[in-house]
């Protein structure tokens, strides 16, 4: 199955009610790494990372706004984060 994004693609999704802000996107890792900024969060509460690969890609580190993404390689990564609400 193809990926529906392109590579470094940072889309946050409508807030509706009270949720949490919640982004998504995909990214290319470089030498089995990728950080991943996200302008509107104050903060990243979680993050998930999805590779279409035989390898496992995984959130290795949050921190503020930002989260690294380790893997494999050159793989290209599918993420979903969950950012806490401005005050």
């Amino acid at each position: 199955m193809a990926f529906f994004y392109t590579a470094n693609t940072n889309e946050q999704m409508q807030v509706v009610g009270h949720f949490p802000p919640i982004a998504f996107g995909s990214v290319v890792l470089s030498g089995g790494t990728a950080t991943v900024t996200i302008a509107t969060f104050p903060f990243v509460k979680m993050a998930i990372a999805s590779s279409q690969t035989a390898n496992a890609a995984r959130v290795s580190a949050v921190s503020g706004n930002t989260f690294t993404i380790t893997g494999t390689g050159t793989d290209e990564v599918d993420w979903l984060a969950v950012g806490t609400v401005r005050a």
